[in-house]
């Protein structure tokens, strides 16, 4: 039964996520990674620029080389994504069936329960890590890895208890702050391993792991120059607790991880005497849980698509709720009371449903599409190898381009990652286009002159651009911040700094057409380009801006990818050297 649920719910939500392909697009940063895998599977190395050095611009080293293993072999990188994000809601969907299978197993003639032993795993395509994957991202197998460590550990078995250090080597390579799962469940697997006497054979195992994993680190630091990928450097930039208001979010969220919290402690309160040591295990089991939550707390989760920092967290909660109230179905004898705990799980585990619910509509709306999905194209067919693209945006922009691009963010570019931009940088780089968010650096209302409705996409000058900087980043912006540390006392966010540099650059030049693109229609002018004057398509994507910014119905992932608009392509860049 757990294969065939497990093998349902991966059917289901390869379907919902082929379909979220069709309707929309991958996240901004979704795209970072498909770069970086469409490289690899080509041979080029783990490089963003084909032909530049190597760079790890993405976190997830383990998810990079399932997506571009499934390049390798023919696949379109979404559609690879979308493949391995449904092997992780199986795996995840067939432990829950398993927990819930065996501890009703006694219980034969409890039809509606037994209802529940598949509709349960099924639903996971609404639980918060499945929704935050049919962005792109590898959320989905990553909570099921971390919660199949969790069963793995509650089930304490001596003849299983040695796959704890594996498992958690494989947690580690999927992401970085898996590290700190696989380590706290490798210290927790030992304490058992000790107990069943099988203590030599499990730290056996592990050294073997960790010899894996001191490999891998050398190795990477040899190919890449750098201890650690490119984000980890951005996104710890700062001081104090920069990632707790997001997680302060995530408790408040549609997922509703304090209610799950909630009924775990009364579930295992009404469990009693029963099931002492496996209550003890599964509790304990929670704290790489705890542990991750209090080290998301020290960085910056910048595009935490519905908490996918937070997935193992998650689905290590819901696994809790079901087996705890699974374990008092099985030791009561009334069938109304084995009902009532069902019902206890569900108050705890619908409204996180519905939350999903209402976020996979989200998702299918697509928030709803920006301008730059299909802009992005345009700019790809235009652009050739020897052009040189200056951004903040290192996603959709350059994804269709086989231009040279250097992320000024860091995402990229070690040296961006690693050093305070600045205008000097970029004209060194000396850009052929400027493309950055300027991430509040700009007031808005000093782009576009007084009137009732400004247009979407505005030609503005460099002295236009200079003084729109708010008074709070004018030191920045003038270059009196010298490096991160200075930048750090100051609040100085490393997007705010590329910005300050990349618009400090343009307001400089006189040989730059800017344009600010108001992404969204809400006057706020987020996106800010510099075309130069003497670069061949400059005219022709000037006017593709224009055009695209209230181009309805837009272009779809899937569509883009079929070919599907190769005579709108040409009409919306009539000028293509």
């Amino acid at each position: 039964m757990p294969i065939a649920v497990g093998a349902l719910a991966a059917l289901v939500y390869l379907i919902v996520g082929i379909e979220a392909l069709n309707q929309g697009h991958p996240h901004e940063d979704a795209y970072i990674i498909f770069k970086y895998a469409q490289n690899l599977a080509a041979g080029d190395g783990i490089v963003f620029n084909v032909g530049g050095p190597p760079a790890e611009g993405t976190t997830p080293f383990l998810w990079l080389i399932l997506i571009a293993s499934g390049v390798r072999l023919g696949a379109d990188p979404a559609v690879a994504a979308a493949v391995w994000s449904a092997v992780g809601a199986g795996l995840a969907a067939a432990l829950l069936c398993r927990a819930v299978w065996r501890a009703t197993a006694a219980a034969p003639t409890d039809r509606w329960i037994r209802a529940v032993v598949v509709a349960l795993p099924v639903a996971i395509v609404l639980w918060g890590p499945a929704i935050g994957s049919l962005y792109g991202f590898g959320g989905m197998l990553y909570a099921a890895m971390a919660l199949a460590a969790l069963v793995v550990y509650c089930e304490d078995r001596p003849e299983r208890v040695h796959w704890l250090p594996a498992l958690g080597l494989a947690i580690a390579l999927f992401r970085p702050d898996g590290v700190l799962i696989g380590a706290t469940f490798t210290v927790l697997g030992l304490l058992q391993a000790r107990s069943h006497g099988v203590a030599r054979r499990y730290v056996r195992v592990a050294l073997a792991c960790a010899l894996v994993g001191a490999v891998y680190f050398v190795a990477r630091f040899a190919y890449f120059g750098l201890p650690l990928p490119l984000p980890l450097y951005v996104k710890s930039r700062g001081s104090g607790l920069l990632g707790l208001e997001n997680n302060l979010s995530w408790l408040e969220s549609g997922q509703h991880p304090l209610l799950l919290i909630g009924a775990i402690a009364l579930l295992a309160i009404a469990l009693g005497s029963a099931r002492r040591r496996e209550r003890r295990h599964l509790l304990l089991g929670l704290l790489p849980s705890v542990i991750l939550f209090a080290a998301l707390a020290r960085g910056q989760q910048s595009q935490d698509v519905y908490f996918r920092f937070q997935a193992p967290i998650t689905m290590a909660l819901v696994f809790a709720t079901v087996q705890l109230a699974f374990w008092n179905v099985e030791r009561r004898q009334a069938p109304w009371i084995r009902r009532a705990f069902v019902v206890a799980a569900a108050v705890a585990i619908v409204p996180g449903l519905r939350g999903g619910a209402e976020q996979l509509r989200a998702r299918f709306d697509n928030h709803p599409p920006t301008y730059v999905d299909t802009f992005a194209v345009i700019f790809g067919d235009a652009t050739n190898e020897g052009d040189r693209v200056a951004v903040t945006e290192s996603g959709r922009i350059p994804y269709w381009s086989s231009a040279r691009f250097e992320d000024f963010v860091g995402l990229n570019s070690p040296r961006a990652a690693t050093e305070l931009p600045s205008r000097a940088y970029v004209e060194e780089f000396d850009p052929d286009v400027v493309m950055f968010h300027h991430a509040s650096l700009l007031d808005p209302e000093r782009l576009a002159e007084a009137g009732s409705a400004p247009p979407r996409v505005l030609s503005i000058t460099p002295d236009t651009l200079a003084g729109a900087v708010k008074a709070e980043y004018r030191e920045l912006f003038d270059g009196g911040v010298p490096d991160y540390e200075a930048a750090v006392e100051d609040g100085i966010r490393p997007v705010v700094a590329a910005a300050a540099a990349l618009a400090g650059f343009l307001s400089e030049r006189s040989d730059y057409e800017i344009i600010a693109v108001d992404q969204w229609g809400r006057g706020r002018y987020e996106h800010i380009y510099g075309f130069r004057k003497s670069w061949s398509p400059r005219l022709a994507l000037v006017q593709a801006l224009e055009k695209t910014i209230d181009l309805d119905p837009r272009w779809t992932y899937r569509e883009i990818v079929r070919g599907e608009h190769q005579t709108e392509l040409r009409e919306l860049l009539p000028e293509r050297p």
